[in-house]
């Protein structure tokens, strides 16, 4: 477990430094969507630049799975609305004017001077973000560590709250006491008898004990 790590946003982990360094500033320096100018990514890996061009198409996902794979899509839910949460990626949100206005605020530059960068590891992929604002200011963050990772752990309440955030797409509504039990159990893993009872009582047909 001193390993493993908790993907707190559910988008693609090569949006989670940009993710990171974006709400970083906007809570730092109480950032509104109106005080930005323009977003810039810069350097990251391969990937960071696979997940930010071509810029129009990025900037103007079609489908869910695109959003999630996409670091100016995502960079400009992180703005507005300080999250990056399922309900951003239904297809009524992937045409919320603020958003893609937002988006259309946000580009990449490469980093020449940054070494090459392999792996997926989150250490290994760290693009700066910098933020110029309506008045003049250039703000810049390259985070060293994401949320969720095994040197950032996160509170067990905020795993919770994403936990019953997705339960709520599920295809059948489940129960919020089925959800509290299965909750609970996870929670208690070590003394659950049979670990299949949370699958149970998590399935649209299934009652539990």
């Amino acid at each position: 477990l001193d390993k493993h790590g908790f993907k707190v946003w559910p988008a693609c982990g090569y949006t989670r430094a940009t993710n990171t360094a974006i709400l970083r500033l906007r809570e730092e320096h109480r950032l509104t969507p109106a005080d930005i100018d323009t977003i810039t990514v810069v350097g990251g890996t391969g990937a960071t630049k696979l997940l930010s061009e071509p810029l129009a198409a990025k900037r103007r996902p079609q489908l869910s799975i695109d959003g999630k794979f996409s670091i100016p899509f995502t960079s400009a839910v992180a703005m507005v609305h300080g999250d990056v949460a399922l309900r951003h990626f239904t297809d009524e949100a992937l045409k919320d004017p603020a958003v893609l206005a937002m988006a259309d605020r946000v580009s990449y530059r490469e980093d020449k001077e940054q070494p090459v960068q392999r792996g997926g590891d989150s250490a290994t992929s760290r693009p700066a973000v910098e933020i110029r604002t309506t008045d003049g200011r250039v703000l810049t963050c390259r985070p060293d560590g994401m949320p969720g990772d095994p040197r950032n752990p996160v509170s067990t309440e905020l795993l919770e709250a994403k936990f019953r955030d997705c339960v709520a797409f599920s295809a059948r509504p489940i129960a919020a006491e089925k959800i509290g039990r299965a909750i609970d159990m996870i929670r208690n893993l070590e003394r659950v008898e049979d670990a299949a009872e949370i699958v149970r009582l998590l399935s649209p047909a299934g009652t539990g004990r």
